[in-house]
C-alpha cells in the first residue's frame, strides 16, 4: 500500500487514531522557562564577537589581570541581556497567542449522545466529526461532509492563510451531503488521504462509506475493497476546510478532521521569518578578522618586548615596584603571561556595542520606512511593510530587479477589450499602449468613450466599443446564420468556462459580484453578462444562465481547472439548446493551438488578430471547443474519476487523462484583455535604469504583449538593440547556439567599442528550457550580463525562480526580486532582497517577502531614498565604531612603550566600562537615523546618486575602513602625547606631581572629545538631536568623574575628580589634542569637497537654487536639478524618446543651465 494517511471517522475505532497522530495542541514558542537560559546563551555566544569577549572575561578571573573583571563583564552582560529580554518578550508573546488559540472553543459530534458539544481546540483529534458555524474559524484540517446547503456548497474566506479576499467555494460530496446521517449509529467511513504537508491548494484523497457496516469489524489502518459494502469517492481540495479558514454566506458546516495541530497546512507553512544576512554584515567578517590579525600581532610584539625586557632588567634590582624578584617565573609561563595581558588591555579594540548598535539602527531605519507617508497608499489604506530588519542597507546596493508584470507593473484590473471570433476581428477601442505608441511618433490620436455608442455591448462595459458587434447582439435571430454561429459558441464558453462565484450585490453590474480567484476569469464571465449571457448562481453540477431574460440550466459535468503549469483550463457541459456534449477550453496561445484539429479554420487570421492585439499590450487567450459522443465521454469519465481517487501521482494522472479529451479541438477564436500599468511605472523603470540597475520583467504573456509593455514602462527604449531568442526562430539547439553565440560576440565588441550602447534581451520560456540547461547556460547569462533590459516572456513560476537563481550566483551581485501573486513566490525567494506588491492575488507574496508596498512605484522611493541612505549610513557607522575603539586601544600600545610592555592598563577599569555604554553611545545611532549627505529631493530627482554613493562603496568601503583606522592611529598618538607633555611637568593643587591615574584620566577624556567630535564632522545635515548627542556625551564626562570620585566607586578613580579638572594643564591638553587631532579632518574634508563629484554637484545646485530657505517648491526643485544633471551627463539618453503610460508623470522638459 501506497504511504498515506487512512483515518476512522465516527465510529468507536475513531479513538484508535489519537496515538497515532498529532493532536491539536499548538506551540509555537521557542524556549520553556527551563530551557529559555541554556538555549538564549548559546545561540548568542556562537556569534564570534560575543564568544570572543566570553574569553575575555573568563581570562580576567586570572589575580594577575590587569583589568578588573567587570570592566568586561558589565558591557557583555548588557549587550547579552538586551538580547536576552527582548527574545523573552516575543516568546512570551508567541506563548500567549497560543494560549489564546488552544483555548478556542470547536464543536465536536460526541460518538455517545450524537449531538455536538462545545471542546477547546486542543481537544480535537483526528477523525472527530465537527460543526462549524458561520463567521467562525476552522480549528483543523476537515473534510466537509454536510452543509447547511441543499446543494452542499459552502463558502469560505482563506484571508488567513493566503491573503486572498475573495470567497472561494467547498462543496461537500452527494453522499454525505445529508445532515440526518450524522445523527444516527450507522454511518462509518475511512478516509485515506496524503500524509501532512505544507501545500495549501493541493489535496489528494478518497472517501469510502458504508452506513451498514459492522463498526467491530473497522480496522483503522486498513481500507476494506469489497466494493459491495462500500462507495469510494475522490477527495480533493474543494472538500476541505483548512485550520485558519472562515466559514462565509454559509450557516453551517459538518466535516471529518484529517489533520491536526502542526500536521495542519497553515502550522506546515509558519516557519520562523527566514535568516538572512546582508551583504555588508558578510563584509563586516573581513574586517573584524582584520582586526583580530592586528590585535594578536600586537600583543604578541607587546608580550616579546616585555619578556626580553625581564629577561634583562627584572633582576638587576632597579625595578622593584614589578615584586617579581622573589618569586622568578619560568620563561613559557612569563611569555603567556605577558600574552594574555596585553591581549586583555587591547581587547577593546573589537568593538563590543557594534552589533548591538547595527541591530538598534536597523529597527530605527524600517520604522523610518514604514512611516514614510510618500509610500502611503491611500486607496489600500496601507503603508510599507518592514518583515526583515537586517538587510535594510541591501537596499543601497541592488544591481539587478527581477519584477513580475500583471499585477505589480499593472495594476491587475482588466477590461475585456477586443476579441477574435471566426476570424473576425472586433473591437475598435483604442489601448493606452496604442495611444503612448501613437504619440511617440506623432501621430494625431484621440482616446474614444463609450459614450460615443449606445450599443449593447458596452451598456456596462466602457472598454468594448464595436457597433458591429452590437448589431448582431441586437437580435437573436442573427445567431441562425451559420457564420455567427462561432459567436454563440464564443459567448457560452466566456459563460459556463470558469470558476467564478456570483454573489449578490446591487452595487454592481447586473447585480452581481463576480468573485474570482484570476482577475482574468472575471473580467470574461463580466463581459458574457455585458453581451447577454448572466451567470446567475451553480448548484451542484447545474450553471444556471440568465440568457437576455431566459433563465436556462446548463449541465456541468466535468471541471478541468486552469494551473500555472497546465496554462489553461475546460469545462465539459450539455448544451441547454441541442443537448449535445460539448467541451469549452481556453488558454495560453501555443498551447491551444498544439490541439486543434486539421479540421479547424481561420487558424491565419485569428494567429494575426493576437499578434495585433499583442501589439496593443492586450493579454490574450485562446478559444476553442468540441463536439463529444456519449459513450466516449462516459468511457472517459470512468477513467477521470479513478485518476482522480489516485493518491499518488494524482495531477499527472489526471493531465494524461485530460490530454485525452483536450485534443482535436476546433478553434472559435481569441480574447484581449487590458490591464493598465499602474501610476508611476514608467518614470520608476526609467529611474531605475539611470540607477545603473538591469531591469528584468519575467511574465507569462506572448512575445509581442512584453515587448510593448516594454515600451510603454521605459523598460525597452529606441536607442537599445534588441535581441530576441525564441524557439519559433530557433527551430533546433544548433540554430539556437549560433545565434547565442553570434549575440555574445556582437554585444562584448558593440559594448567595448561604445559604453553608450545598449542592449534589450528578449526571451522565450520555451527558449528559457534550452537557455537554463547546462550547455547554454553560461553563454546565455554573459550575454544578459551585457543587455541593461531583459524580458522573459511565457515564463513558468519555476523557471522564474530558477533564472533568479541563476543570475545571483553567476553574477554575484545582490538580486531584488518583486511580484504580488503566488507564482512569484519562488522568485521573491531566491532573491537576496524580495519584495511583495499587496495587489488583487492575495498575500502570499507579501508574506514570503522581506518588504512589501503596494504600488510598484514606491519601489524608487525605497531603493533610491531608504535604501541608499540606509547602505550609507550603515557603512559610516561601522567604519566609526572601529576607529573610536582603535583610538582608544592604541593608547594602551602606546602607554606600553613607557611601562617596559608589563602588561599594566593606561586606564581606570571603570572607564572602559562606560566608553562605548555612555560616551560614544547615542551620537553614532542619531548619524545612523537621522543624517543625510544630499536632500530626498535630489535623490529622487538625480537617479544616478544611488550609483555614485552607493554600490561602488561596496568596492570603496573597505578602503575608507582603512583610511578611518589611520586616523584612529593618529588620534590615538595625538591623544597620548600632548597630555603627555602638556600634563606631567605640572603639578596638582596639593602639591603633587601628575599621576598615572591623573594621566590616563586625562588622555581619555581626550579620546571622547575627539571621538565625538569626528562624528561631528561625519554630519551633514544637523538637526536638534545631534547637538544633543554629541555635546552631551562630552559634557557628561566630567560630572561623572566627580560622582566616581565622590561616590568612591573605583579606588585608582579616587583622586582625578575635582583635582584634576580644576588643574589648567588638564584643560589645555584636552583642548589642544582635539585642535590637533581634527586639524587633518577638517584639510580631508575640504580636499573631498573641492572634488568635482556628483554630490558636491548637487550640493552646490540645492544652494544655487534654494538658497537659504527651507521650504522647497518640489516641482521647481526637480526641474532645476535635471536641467543642472543634463548638461552635467552628456551620455543620459534624450528624454524625448522615452514614453509615458497609463497615468505616468510626463518626462521633466529639458531646460539651459540657470533657467
Amino acid at each position: 500500500m501506497d504511504e498515506k494517511r487512512v483515518i476512522s471517522v465516527h465510529t468507536t475505532h475513531s479513538a484508535k487514531n489519537k496515538p497515532l497522530f498529532k493532536g491539536n495542541f499548538i506551540k509555537t514558542t521557542k524556549y520553556t522557562i527551563l530551557t529559555f537560559l541554556p538555549k538564549n546563551l548559546f545561540f548568542q555566544f556562537s556569534r564570534i564577537a560575543n564568544f570572543y569577549f566570553l574569553i575575555i572575561v573568563s581570562l580576567l578571573q586570572f589575580p594577575w589581570a590587569p583589568i578588573n573583571a567587570s570592566a568586561a563583564l558589565t558591557p557583555l552582560c548588557i549587550v547579552i541581556g538586551i538580547s536576552a529580554i527582548r527574545e523573552a518578550i516575543e516568546d512570551y508573546l508567541r506563548y500567549r497567542s497560543d494560549q489564546q488559540i488552544n483555548s478556542s472553543t470547536a464543536h465536536c459530534l460526541n460518538n455517545d449522545t450524537n449531538t455536538f458539544e462545545d471542546k477547546r481546540w486542543d481537544q480535537i483529534f483526528v477523525g472527530d466529526v465537527i460543526k462549524v458555524n458561520q463567521d467562525e474559524q476552522s480549528p483543523a484540517d476537515v473534510v466537509i461532509l454536510a452543509t447547511s446547503e441543499n446543494d452542499g456548497s459552502a463558502y469560505i474566506d482563506t484571508c488567513n492563510l493566503d491573503g486572498e479576499t475573495n470567497l472561494k467555494n467547498r462543496q461537500a460530496l452527494n453522499s454525505t451531503s445529508h445532515f440526518e446521517n450524522f445523527t444516527k449509529n450507522n454511518f462509518s467511513a475511512n478516509i485515506a488521504c496524503d500524509l501532512p504537508n505544507n501545500q495549501l491548494d493541493i489535496f489528494r484523497g478518497y472517501i469510502e462509506i458504508n452506513n451498514n457496516l459492522n463498526e467491530n469489524n473497522i480496522n483503522a489502518n486498513e481500507i476494506n475493497t469489497d466494493v459491495n459494502k462500500i462507495e469510494r469517492h475522490s477527495l480533493e481540495n474543494k472538500q476541505v476546510l483548512l485550520r485558519g479558514s472562515s466559514l462565509r454566506n454559509t450557516k453551517w458546516i459538518i466535516g471529518a478532521v484529517i489533520y491536526t495541530g502542526h500536521d495542519s497546512k497553515i502550522m506546515m507553512n509558519s516557519s520562523s521569518a527566514r535568516t538572512k544576512r546582508s551583504y555588508l554584515e558578510r563584509g563586516l567578517n573581513l574586517k573584524l578578522v582584520s582586526i583580530f590579525v592586528l590585535l594578536f600581532v600586537l600583543s604578541i610584539l607587546g608580550a616579546t618586548l616585555g619578556f626580553l625586557f625581564e629577561k634583562r632588567e627584572i633582576n638587576t634590582g632597579r625595578h622593584y615596584y614589578f615584586y617579581r624578584t622573589e618569586n622568578p617565573r619560568s620563561p613559557i609561563r612569563c611569555f603567556m603571561v605577558l600574552l594574555v595581558s596585553h591581549i586583555i588591555v587591547m581587547n577593546t579594540m573589537i568593538p563590543i556595542s557594534l552589533y548591538v548598535t547595527l541591530e538598534v539602527v536597523r529597527v530605527i531605519q524600517a520604522f523610518f520606512t514604514v512611516w514614510d507617508v510618500e509610500m502611503y497608499d491611500s486607496e489600500s489604506k496601507s503603508f510599507a511593510l518592514v518583515r526583515t530588519t537586517n538587510i535594510s542597507d541591501d537596499l543601497g546596493q541592488v544591481e539587478y530587479i527581477f519584477s513580475d508584470k500583471t499585477g505589480t507593473l499593472t495594476q491587475n484590473v482588466m477590461e475585456f477589450m477586443k476579441c477574435s471570433i471566426g476570424g473576425r476581428k472586433f473591437g475598435d477601442g483604442i489601448t493606452e499602449v496604442e495611444y503612448a505608441a501613437a504619440k511617440r511618433r506623432g501621430i494625431p490620436c484621440k482616446l474614444p468613450t463609450a459614450s460615443l455608442h449606445k450599443g449593447k455591448s458596452h451598456k456596462k462595459n466602457k472598454a468594448f466599443i464595436c457597433p458591429e458587434f452590437d448589431q448582431i447582439l441586437s437580435n437573436p435571430d442573427n445567431f441562425n446564420n451559420p457564420e455567427n454561429y462561432e459567436i454563440k459558441l464564443f459567448l457560452w464558453l466566456l459563460a459556463t468556462c470558469h470558476s467564478v462565484i456570483p454573489k449578490v450585490d446591487p452595487t454592481k453590474a447586473h447585480g452581481i459580484d463576480f468573485q474570482a480567484s484570476s482577475p482574468d476569469e472575471g473580467a470574461l464571465v463580466s463581459a458574457a453578462a455585458d453581451f447577454g449571457l448572466v451567470f446567475k448562481k451553480k448548484v451542484n453540477n447545474l450553471l444556471f444562465v440568465d440568457v437576455n431574460g431566459e433563465k436556462k440550466q446548463v449541465e456541468l459535468m466535468a471541471n478541468l481547472e486552469f494551473s500555472s503549469q497546465r496554462k489553461r483550463s475546460s469545462v465539459v457541459v450539455r448544451s441547454p439548446e441541442t443537448g449535445h456534449i460539448i467541451l469549452f477550453c481556453k488558454g495560453a496561445d501555443d498551447l491551444i493551438y498544439q490541439r486543434l484539429s486539421p479540421e479547424s479554420k481561420h487558424l491565419n487570421e485569428t494567429r494575426q488578430h493576437m499578434i495585433e492585439f499583442a501589439d496593443a499590450g492586450l493579454r490574450t487567450l485562446c478559444c476553442a471547443y468540441k463536439i463529444i459522443e456519449e459513450d466516449y465521454f462516459n468511457d472517459w469519465l470512468e477513467r477521470y474519476k479513478a485518476a482522480s481517487c489516485s493518491i499518488n501521482e494524482r495531477e499527472e494522472k489526471i493531465e494524461e487523462v485530460s490530454n485525452e479529451i483536450e485534443n482535436n479541438l476546433l478553434l472559435i477564436g481569441a480574447t484581449a484583455i487590458e490591464d493598465k500599468l499602474q501610476v508611476g511605472v514608467s518614470d520608476t523603470i526609467e529611474s531605475l535604469l539611470r540607477a545603473k540597475m538591469k531591469v528584468w520583467v519575467i511574465t507569462g504573456d506572448k512575445r509581442e504583449t512584453a515587448i510593448n509593455i516594454g515600451y510603454a514602462c521605459s523598460l525597452l527604449s529606441g536607442e537599445m538593440k534588441p535581441i530576441i531568442l525564441d524557439t519559433n526562430e530557433c527551430k533546433d539547439n544548433t540554430t539556437l547556439s549560433v545565434k547565442l553565440n553570434s549575440a555574445l560576440i556582437d554585444a562584448i565588441d558593440d559594448t567595448n567599442q561604445n559604453e553608450k550602447c545598449q542592449y534589450a534581451l528578449i526571451a522565450s520560456g520555451a527558449a528559457l528550457d534550452l537557455l537554463l540547461t547546462d550547455e547554454f547556460i553560461e553563454r546565455f547569462l554573459s550575454l544578459a550580463i551585457k543587455c541593461q533590459s531583459v524580458i522573459c516572456c511565457r515564463v513558468s513560476p519555476l523557471q522564474k525562480a530558477l533564472i533568479v537563481e541563476k543570475m545571483r550566483d553567476k553574477t554575484k551581485k545582490l538580486a531584488l526580486a518583486i511580484g504580488d501573486g503566488a507564482n512569484d513566490v519562488g522568485m521573491i525567494l531566491k532573491a537576496d532582497v524580495g519584495i511583495g506588491i499587496s495587489g488583487k492575488e492575495g498575500r502570499q507574496a507579501v508574506l514570503a517577502s522581506d518588504y512589501a508596498i503596494s504600488q510598484f512605484r514606491f519601489l524608487k522611493r525605497l531603493l533610491l531614498v531608504h535604501g541608499r541612505l540606509n547602505f550609507y549610513r550603515n557603512v559610516e557607522l561601522i567604519n566609526y565604531c572601529f576607529y573610536k575603539n582603535m583610538v582608544l586601544t592604541l593608547n594602551q600600545m602606546i602607554f606600553a612603550c613607557f611601562s617596559s610592555f608589563s602588561g599594566n592598563t593606561l586606564y581606570d577599569s571603570i572607564l572602559y566600562m562606560v566608553f562605548n555604554m555612555i560616551f560614544t553611545c547615542v551620537p553614532p545611532v542619531i548619524y545612523a537615523c537621522l543624517d543625510k549627505d544630499v536632500p530626498i529631493e535630489s535623490m529622487m530627482a538625480i537617479p544616478e546618486l544611488f550609483d555614485f554613493n552607493g554600490k561602488k562603496d561596496v568596492i570603496q568601503s573597505y578602503g575608507r575602513f582603512f583610511i578611518n583606522l589611520a586616523i584612529g592611529v593618529y588620534h590615538a598618538l595625538v591623544s597620548f602625547f600632548i597630555p603627555f607633555f602638556g600634563l606631567i611637568p605640572f603639578v596638582n593643587d596639593r602639591g603633587y606631581s601628575v599621576s598615572l591615574e591623573d594621566f590616563g584620566t586625562t588622555v581619555y577624556c581626550s579620546v571622547v572629545t575627539i571621538t565625538n567630535i569626528k562624528i561631528a564632522f561625519m554630519c551633514v545635515n544637523w538637526t536638534w538631536l545631534h547637538h544633543l548627542s554629541i555635546w552631551l556625551s562630552i559634557s557628561i564626562f566630567p560630572i561623572i568623574a566627580i560622582i566616581v570620585q565622590k561616590l568612591d566607586l573605583s579606588p585608582g578613580f579616587s583622586g582625578c575628580g575635582l583635582s584634576l579638572l580644576s588643574t589648567p594643564s588638564f584643560w589645555f591638553s584636552v583642548v589642544g589634542s582635539t585642535i590637533c587631532a581634527i586639524l587633518p579632518v577638517i584639510s580631508i574634508q575640504a580636499i573631498r569637497n573641492s572634488q568635482d563629484t556628483i554630490r558636491n554637484k548637487v550640493l552646490f545646485a540645492e544652494h544655487h537654487f534654494v538658497g537659504q530657505n527651507d521650504e522647497i517648491d518640489s516641482k521647481k526643485y526637480q526641474v532645476s536639478f535635471a536641467s543642472l544633471y543634463q548638461n552635467l551627463l552628456a551620455n543620459y539618453p534624450d528624454n524625448e524618446n522615452q514614453t509615458g503610460y497609463a497615468f505616468s508623470p510626463p518626462c521633466l522638459p529639458k531646460t539651459n543651465e540657470g533657467q
